[in-house]
């Protein structure tokens, strides 16, 4: 059976270092450590840092958005720590698929509930760097996280954290709910069977609260069956950013910009184990998916 060849395309400037990229890559099983009591508790301040700078804007139409992106990351399955982390860049309304970039990395740490940014936000930070500085006329103004924004235990959740690293708009849209110690949500499973009759209809989505009371997520019905969870990320609303998840689930209750991200990091990601590619990348390297 012929199997297709990854072609991967170079960035010119995407070879920007940084401390997680090493300097030869010999292909070996990269090391994972659980994080210790030490660094959770950086993290924690880091979190709760961030979270202060975290804009939320006034509700806005989508009459001005050209471009939007969608990003995800999906690990190798024999090494969990060699990850791809895809970008997809779409048109809007439309939906139409302009570009999608692609970048292998190292990480560090397991995953841990409620640190998924701590985990992904270097990879992801250089990706969306790389992509404004060499796509500035179609970078998207607005950017769909696979992960929580605003709705977490310390208010910075994936989509915030790396929004505020970036400067970019971003929305947070997960799979799955977060349940936290006291948000409003006890757990996945006793929130949709209290709010199920409340989430009939595509469009229909019930909101959940943090500890303080505060409204962080929206879980939407995108496409009649599972809901999504819907947070703002950074330099948006909740309400706008409702809207545009439910416009871009167009086939699957995942957005489709998410949804061709997660597709593309996890075939470039089995291509690269698998030695089907044009060019092996380097650790670090952006490259271009065709």
């Amino acid at each position: 059976t012929l199997r297709k060849c990854l072609t991967i395309t170079a960035i010119e400037g995407s070879q920007i270092p940084w401390e997680s990229v090493r300097k030869e890559d010999d292909g070996a099983a990269s090391k994972l450590h659980p994080p210790t009591t030490e660094e959770m508790a950086t993290w924690d301040n880091l979190q709760q840092e961030k979270a202060r700078k975290v804009k939320r804007m006034s509700p806005t139409t989508s009459s001005s958005l050209k471009y939007i992106g969608g990003i995800d990351m999906a690990c190798q399955k024999e090494n969990q720590g060699r990850a791809v982390v895809a970008m997809s860049i779409l048109s809007y309304p439309d939906l139409s698929h302009v570009k999608t970039i692609a970048m292998e990395s190292e990480l560090k740490v397991d995953y841990k509930s409620g640190y998924l940014d701590i985990r992904e936000l270097e990879p992801m930070k250089r990706l969306v760097n790389t992509a404004k500085a060499q796509f500035p006329d179609i970078f998207p103004q607005v950017l769909l996280v696979d992960g929580n924004g605003i709705h977490h235990e310390r208010g910075c959740g994936l989509a915030s954290l790396l929004g505020v690293a970036t400067d970019v708009a971003t929305v947070g849209v997960a799979k799955t709910l977060h349940a936290f110690p006291g948000c409003s949500a006890i757990s996945q499973n006793h929130f949709l069977g209290k709010h199920s009759c409340q989430l009939q209809q595509i469009g229909d989505f019930v909101e959940v609260k943090n500890q303080k009371g505060e409204i962080t997520l929206n879980a939407v019905n995108t496409r009649g069956n599972d809901p999504v969870y819907v947070s703002i990320g950074h330099n948006t609303d909740l309400a706008s950013a409702t809207s545009l998840v439910i416009h871009c689930a167009t086939c699957d209750r995942i957005p489709e910009p998410i949804r061709k991200a997660d597709n593309q990091a996890r075939s470039v990601s089995g291509s690269l184990a698998a030695g089907d590619y044009s060019r092996k990348p380097k650790v670090g390297e952006a490259f271009l998916v065709e």
